[in-house]
């Protein structure tokens, strides 16, 4: 069986680093004025209600779903590697967050966000070719509707979050 190219320790970890100092750049150059994003979300209140179920339906699908899927596959180790890394850039996306929106300002983390969400889509975008040969449906099912629900979520950063940055 060929190897996994992205849900791996050297991808995960390099695009971790990539990122923090990206995001970093970018807001430096943000603060500085050099590139015109606002600081500010802006949402109106329907846009941010929206936006506060859209990231409580994100803990479930986005994290309590495939742990239940990594729970399911202990016994299969590609299966295995592909939530364990899924998991460990959401762990790393998170901390990230906070941690930017307070050092710059609040709107970063559609930026930060946006990065996270295109990687995770090509974690499970590949996953999806090792995962067939877990005899487990669920653990597959699983996979398709968390893929699902992020192919979602970059129409929402790019339809309803970027508009209100640029």
């Amino acid at each position: 069986m060929s190897q996994l190219t992205i849900n791996n320790w050297k991808t995960t970890s390099l695009f971790i680093a990539f990122v923090t100092i990206f995001i970093v750049l970018i807001g430096w150059l943000i603060q500085g004025s050099i590139l015109p994003i606002n600081r500010s979300l802006g949402y109106t209140t329907q846009e941010f209600q929206f936006i506060q179920f859209w990231l409580r339906l994100a803990v479930v699908i986005g994290i309590v779903v495939p742990f239940i899927g990594l729970l399911l596959s202990l016994g299969d180790r590609q299966t295995r590697k592909i939530w364990g890394f899924y998991l460990l850039a959401i762990a790393f996306q998170i901390p990230t967050e906070i941690l930017f929106s307070r050092l710059f300002f609040p709107s970063i983390v559609v930026i930060v966000a946006t990065l996270y969400t295109a990687f995770r889509l090509w974690q499970l975008w590949e996953g999806q070719k090792f995962i067939g040969a877990n005899p487990n449906k669920f653990v597959k099912i699983i996979l398709q509707i968390v893929l699902l629900f992020w192919s979602a979520n970059a129409i929402v950063l790019l339809t309803l979050n970027w508009p209100n940055l640029l």
